[in-house]
């Protein structure tokens, strides 16, 4: 089957695009990695970019390429990945992190009231913990003091 340069062009374009595309899937879990710490994470936005990764390739070539594996568009996804990261992979980080500080800011500021309150009503029920026990050993001396009398 002969193929047009046209539609090979076509092709790498749409291999470049999906490498692109890799590599705003790829900053997303750094983001998510970065700016949340929690324990086994990192696995799973691993596992999360690779079954993106496949799904992708299979799509494009299945759908673009009509089946047929070709070198020029493994070509294009790894020439769009790389350009993605040499080029907007430092802006999309910056504005990510941006956001994100800037949406737990304003969790923070939402909630501040309800963990200024907790706080106070953890430090009632202690208050009343010790007072509870400072109680129960004042009676326990007083009914010492009173059978010994």
């Amino acid at each position: 089957m002969e193929l047009s340069i046209a539609w090979q062009v076509w092709a790498l374009g749409i291999c470049a695009l999906g490498g692109a595309s890799l590599g705003l899937v790829y900053d997303a879990g750094r983001l998510i990695r970065g700016r949340f710490r929690i324990p086994g994470i990192t696995p799973i936005c691993d596992a999360a970019f690779w079954l993106y990764a496949t799904v992708l390739a299979a799509l494009i070539i299945m759908r673009v390429l009509d089946g047929e594996v070709r070198l020029f568009a493994l070509i294009g996804l790894l020439l769009g990945l790389i350009l993605y990261l040499l080029t907007l992979g430092p802006l999309v980080l910056k504005v990510g992190y941006a956001v994100i500080d800037g949406v737990l800011r304003v969790l923070r500021f939402i909630f501040r009231p309800f963990a200024m309150l907790g706080r106070a009503i953890g430090k009632f029920f202690k208050f009343c913990k010790k007072s509870a026990q400072k109680s129960r050993l004042n009676c326990k001396k007083s009914e010492k003091n009173f059978q010994a009398r």
